[in-house]
């Protein structure tokens, strides 16, 4: 698709965190968000889909070290 449309084309990301089903939900899309600022979008959301059994807030915040994110930058946003 891109060879044939390039420009005219676009992949979108949408979250859609079910609250109610998960209680990380949200907060994991918080966290790829964050990682988006710093580069690293799709390698979280390539992590959180490959660990998602252990998903808690502490596993993002593990997932952010293991990208290499900045620590401090990563918990303000």
């Amino acid at each position: 698709l891109l060879a044939k449309y390039g420009s005219k084309v676009r992949f979108e990301f949408k979250h859609f965190p079910l609250k109610n089903i998960h209680r990380y939900a949200f907060e994991a899309a918080q966290a790829s968000e964050c990682a988006a600022d710093q580069g690293k979008f799709w390698e979280f959301i390539d992590l959180a889909y490959a660990k998602q059994k252990s998903l808690s807030s502490t596993a993002l915040r593990e997932w952010a070290a293991e990208l290499k994110l900045d620590a401090a930058l990563f918990e303000r946003c």
